[in-house]
């Protein structure tokens, strides 16, 4: 009787997994079948060629949980001084810009040797422009070099 061919009981023998009877009939029926010579040789090309894939290739390090476990872990709670430190400065920056907007400006004063009031009229409200003279006029022109126009008699509001 022959037994069935499975590639299982040949993959088994060359593993050296089966006990020294089974060796004996799975060798046996492998040396009478042509199918199961063929698979066993081919079984025993296929695990030679494992071998030195496994021989050339560099030893793999152990999976390294760590950075998984730190990725679990909860994370660290935070203080809500140091969440709000960023907005501590701008605030500061903005009550120090406020501040020095609300201080009065230094204004510059007039030098003294330029007479700067000294030709300004006042414009008050007036029912009537009076004329100071030719000579006045001309008098102000010289003195701050330049051309006057004459002023209407009615004031135009």
């Amino acid at each position: 009787m022959s037994l069935p061919c499975r590639e299982s009981d040949l993959d088994a023998l060359l593993a050296g997994e089966l006990s020294a009877e089974e060796a004996g009939r799975v060798g046996a029926h492998a040396a009478a079948c042509d199918t199961c010579a063929r698979t066993l040789e081919w079984l025993r090309v296929e695990r030679g060629w494992m071998a030195r894939r496994a021989r050339r290739q560099p030893a793999r390090r152990a999976l390294e949980t760590g950075a998984w476990e730190a990725r679990l872990r909860p994370a660290p709670s935070r203080s809500w001084l140091k969440e709000w430190r960023g907005g501590m400065w701008a605030a500061a920056a903005l009550v120090s810009c406020v501040t020095l907007g609300l201080l009065p400006m230094a204004r510059p004063t007039a030098r003294p040797e330029e007479p700067w009031g000294d030709g300004l009229v006042s414009m008050a409200r007036v029912e009537m422009c009076t004329d100071p003279g030719i000579e006045a006029v001309a008098r102000m022109e010289a003195r701050v070099g330049a051309c006057l126009l004459a002023s209407p008699t009615q004031p135009p509001w």
